[in-house]
């Protein structure tokens, strides 16, 4: 059986500005474990077998901060638990920016919501949108690769980083310690009006019964509309 070790404590600093900080451990042979912060940033736990960790705190839209380093997994310090106290400290928030230009087909500051990916899992990390210049900017990322997407709001489509409608083929972007990135994202197109008259199926009514068209296409993504009362 597991041989429990000390207690692991420590206090989290920027808890207070971020959503839903937890504290994880991730054992170097697969282990994982979440321990809850109080109201003051401080978490402890017991439960650990002992053995060698990596120590990190979560939050919702800001991602993982890994203790040692510079933040990122890869540069973690490894933590030894064993029938000693250890204390270790964490700090969230800070990081750098993913900015840039949103812009339609014809080259035009368009209005758009911003989406940061985790590029290895595809987690949702940040968010931010346009102003009137068509710029954006999502604070806050520690260092790390990303996948960034346009979500048009004119053109009613999306877009990666690098021109794809599909995550899987996005080109990443690279954040450092010391660097972020500014970035320029364009519309595969100035979008384009169909026209589509729907039959409605024997005893149906498109007045009373709700309706939805979707178009799917491979370099844009897909739009949907309502059908309205005269099909």
């Amino acid at each position: 059986s597991l041989k429990r070790a000390g207690t692991l404590s420590g206090l989290v600093n920027g808890a207070a500005a971020v959503t839903n900080p937890v504290v994880i451990a991730k054992g170097v042979n697969g282990e994982w474990h979440e321990v809850d912060l109080a109201a003051n940033g401080t978490f402890s736990t017991d439960e650990l077998a002992g053995g060698t960790y990596f120590i990190g705190v979560r939050a919702e839209m800001v991602g993982t901060r890994w203790f040692g380093g510079d933040g990122s997994l890869a540069s973690a310090q490894p933590v030894t638990v064993d029938q000693a106290d250890v204390q270790v400290n964490l700090s969230i928030g800070g990081g750098q920016a993913i900015s840039g230009t949103i812009r339609d087909g014809s080259g035009n500051p368009s209005a758009a919501s911003v989406l940061i990916f985790d590029v290895k899992d595809h987690i949702l990390v940040g968010s931010g949108a346009t102003d009137a210049a068509g710029r954006f900017t999502v604070p806050g990322l520690p260092p790390g690769r990303y996948l960034v997407r346009a979500d048009f709001e004119s053109l009613s489509g999306r877009v990666y980083y690098g021109g794809s409608a599909n995550w899987f083929d996005a080109t990443p972007v690279t954040v450092t310690a010391g660097q972020g990135a500014d970035l320029t994202i364009t519309a595969n197109g100035t979008g384009n009006v169909v026209t589509i008259t729907v039959t409605a199926p024997n005893g149906v009514s498109w007045g009373t019964t709700p309706g939805w068209i979707h178009f799917i296409a491979p370099t844009f993504g897909w739009v949907s509309a309502d059908v309205d009362a005269n099909g």
